[in-house]
């Protein structure tokens, strides 16, 4: 998937396990959006140079 986004112009900010990656870009005009096995699901949306994991009360 990493290198068909790469090949695609979209920045690969990080590639986890067979089945994860965090994109910079439109990927919606490369991977269908959807819940089957070839299509990509969202799971989480941040801003990239930001701490993606929820904040903690202290």
């Amino acid at each position: 998937m990493w290198v068909k986004a790469h090949e695609a112009g979209l920045t690969v900010v990080r590639a986890m396990g067979t089945d994860e990656l965090h994109l910079i870009g439109a990927w919606r005009d490369v991977f269908p959006e959807g819940r089957g096995v070839s299509e990509v699901k969202v799971k989480d949306s941040y801003t990239a140079g930001t701490d993606p994991s929820p904040q903690q009360d202290r």
